[in-house]
Order: structure tokens, then C-alpha cells, then sequence
């Protein structure tokens, strides 16, 4: 009877080291060293500097310069895309170029954008938010930066299209001239 207690006892404080020995291994571990001055309720209860510093970080980050660059980059690819159907748009002879002039600058864009996306590695969320925000404010707001700047937009079409894009805006009534 006496060893049926013992070997009870034994089980039980077996059972006991391998629940703990369970917790212990289920427990985030903490990457600092334990040292004579903290103990491990301290550093429990206590956050580090370096995770204030993070939490702080993030809270007043703003949109990130990747992000503003993606911007600016999708400017210039719906910028392009549009120069490019128009440039290809009187070729007759080449098969690309009357491909690109019956898809138009919309799916061209997508396809540079989806380019740069997977092939340049703007894979990151504020990458691809700031590319889809140029691509979407340039396709809009190219009339009224070719009202600011009727010498590039001339240069970079031709005269009659650029008057053609201002009176289809409307910021131009049809037969006025200003170039």
C-alpha cells in the first residue's frame, strides 16, 4: 500500500514537471538576458524602450516614401501609356501598333503597372495604393495639367490634339485657339 502512494506521488509530480515544462515552451520567450538587476516579473510587466520607440513609430508614420514614389511612377506610366497609343495610333503598317491603338492607354497602363508590380518588386501595400493612385488621378487630371503646361502637352502630342483634349474637357470652347 505504501508503494502504491509513492508511485502516485511520483506520477503526479511527473505529470506536474510536464505541464509546466508544456507552459514553458508555449510562452513567447523573451530575446533579453535576465540580469542580476531585473527579475523576470519586471520584465514581464514592464514594455522595453525599443518597443515604445516601434509603437510610437508607428503611430506617427504617414504614408511612406515608397509609396509617394509609387505615386509619381504611376503618373508617368499613364502618361506614357497615353503618349504611346497616340504616338502608334496613325501606324497602319505594324501589327503592335494597331494592336495598342484598338486597346487604348487604359489596358497598356495595367500591363506596365502589373509589370512593375511583379517585376520591380513594388509588391508592398502603399507601393501598389500609390501606383493604382497615380494611374487613376493622371488619367483624370491630364487635361487640366495639359491647360497648366500647353508647351509640354504640344511637344509631347501634337498641337491639334492638345486642342482637341481642351475642348473635350471643357476648358476650351471649340474654334478658340491659344497656342
Amino acid at each position: 500500500m505504501l508503494d502504491s502512494d509513492t508511485q502516485k506521488q511520483q506520477f503526479h509530480q511527473r505529470i506536474d514537471r510536464i505541464q509546466t515544462r508544456l507552459l514553458e515552451d508555449q510562452a513567447p520567450r523573451k530575446k533579453r538576458r535576465v540580469t542580476r538587476d531585473h527579475t523576470m516579473s519586471q520584465l514581464a510587466v514592464a514594455p522595453s524602450l525599443a518597443e515604445l520607440s516601434r509603437a510610437s513609430a508607428r503611430k506617427r508614420r504617414g504614408f511612406p516614401f515608397a509609396g509617394h514614389l509609387a505615386f509619381l511612377v504611376g503618373i508617368a506610366v499613364m502618361l506614357a501609356a497615353n503618349v504611346i497609343v497616340f504616338r502608334t495610333s496613325g501606324a497602319t503598317t505594324n501589327a503592335v501598333a494597331e494592336f495598342l491603338s484598338l486597346i487604348g492607354p487604359l489596358p497598356l497602363a495595367g500591363a506596365l503597372s502589373i509589370l512593375l508590380i511583379f517585376g520591380c518588386g513594388m509588391r508592398r501595400r502603399p507601393q501598389i495604393i500609390g501606383l493604382t493612385l497615380g494611374l487613376v488621378l493622371m488619367y483624370f487630371v491630364e487635361p487640366y495639367v495639359a491647360y497648366a503646361l500647353p508647351e509640354v502637352w504640344a511637344k509631347l502630342y501634337t498641337a491639334e490634339h492638345f486642342d482637341a483634349m481642351m475642348v473635350e474637357s471643357g476648358l476650351r470652347v471649340a474654334g478658340s485657339h491659344s497656342l
